[in-house]
């Protein structure tokens, strides 16, 4: 249980390090105190903790939170890092840096036109999460909308189809995934409808509310945790630089039953067709992106604005779910790896986990009514 004293020398160390700030920018405590509240919540051990982090609290959400208090842009450059507190040593690992990394989009795509097992690894698990976010930002069916707005938009001009109208007609009509799929000696033909729907309303139902299960539990033992870091003698060492500090061991053996768990559901979610139906969503999903993004659409769909577009089209998942793709990804590997990381390593890769997790639209995931497919 947290002591008020706890408590207190947690507040004095968020005064000292934000009161710095403040006082280098030109601002009043209570005026960062009620900037960072969106960001970080409520000054204390937890909100230094994550303010420090910039993967957490990245710059640019931290001048967007300054930007009513018209702070001059050099200054707030010059002296945001004072937020992070002190530098740790050359050699000290970024949190982050324990978790699995993710591949960029060109290099995904190319890793499904590789042979190998019929296993979930990580293509498996980045084409059931672009899949999910497509679903659920409207992607899947509006080549279809997409189609129709171009003819309506060509016979009131009364002018020709574009070669982009046709090359949508045969996306839809034609469905090909031999490039994603032919690595795994599946046809395109095997991508049935019905295969598509049975393997969303698994994510939905199955995979989505394990992660969100383990990532409470995960929430629960960082409070347990930070309880025994944040007492006052830990504190002092840490103020002293000590990194390894002698404190009681936090049990971990619930987390790792728990990814345990998130395991087995992530095997149930692809049993059967899941790994080829979840490499086709995947690929409709990028190609359909790629399709929105070519200006020429804009052109031959008489839309004024990409945003007039999106809005004619019904897109209307927020920014944060899709920004959030990446992280949902790493989320899921990280999970999947824990049963792996060494007891030495454990502590720092769950606080690292914890982080990544508190960027994630948790509310917005599971639940509710992904597009029809």
């Amino acid at each position: 249980m947290t002591t008020k004293n706890d408590s207190n020398v947690a507040l004095i160390a968020w005064n000292e390090r934000v009161g710095a700030f403040a006082g280098f920018v030109g601002i009043t405590l209570e005026e960062a105190n009620a900037a960072f509240m969106g960001i970080v919540g409520e000054p204390g051990d937890e909100a230094l903790s994550l303010l420090a982090d910039k993967f957490a609290a990245p710059d640019e959400d931290i001048k967007k939170a300054l930007g009513e208090l018209k702070i001059p842009s050099a200054k707030l450059n010059m002296h945001i890092a004072k937020l992070r507190g002190p530098e740790k040593n050359v050699d000290t690992v970024t949190p982050l840096h324990y978790l699995p990394s993710i591949p960029d989009e060109d290099s995904f795509i190319a890793s499904l036109k590789i042979g190998g097992e019929l296993k979930v690894g990580t293509p498996e698990i980045i084409s059931a999460v672009k899949a999910c976010i497509a679903s659920r930002a409207g992607l899947y069916g509006v080549l279809d909308k997409i189609k129709a707005k171009m003819e309506s938009w060509a016979d009131s001009q009364e002018i020709p189809y574009s070669e982009k109208y046709f090359e949508i007609q045969d996306m839809i009509t034609e469905r090909n995934y031999a490039d994603v799929l032919s690595a795994i000696k599946v046809k395109s033909r095997y991508i049935t409808d019905a295969k598509r729907k049975e393997f969303m309303s698994k994510i939905e139902k199955i995979l989505w509310p394990e992660l969100k299960s383990f990532n409470n539990q995960l929430k629960d033992w960082i409070v347990n945790y930070n309880q025994i870091s944040m007492n006052p003698a830990n504190l002092v060492l840490a103020l002293r630089g000590g990194d390894n500090i002698p404190m009681q061991v936090v049990d971990t053996g619930g987390l790792r039953g728990a990814a345990e768990e998130v395991i087995n559901k992530i095997n149930k979610v692809f049993a059967g067709a899941g790994i080829p139906v979840a490499r086709a969503l995947a690929q409709d999903a990028i190609r359909t992106k790629k399709i929105i993004d070519d200006d020429s659409i804009l052109v031959a769909t008489g839309s004024g604005t990409k945003d007039q577009l999106l809005r004619d089209l019904g897109l209307a998942v927020g920014a944060d779910i899709v920004r959030a793709e990446q992280s949902i990804v790493q989320y899921t590997l990280s999970i999947m790896n824990l049963p792996k990381v060494t007891p030495e390593d454990e502590v720092n890769y769950l606080i690292a986990l914890n982080n990544l997790g508190i960027g994630i639209p948790w509310d917005k995931l599971g639940g509710g009514n992904g597009s029809t497919l």
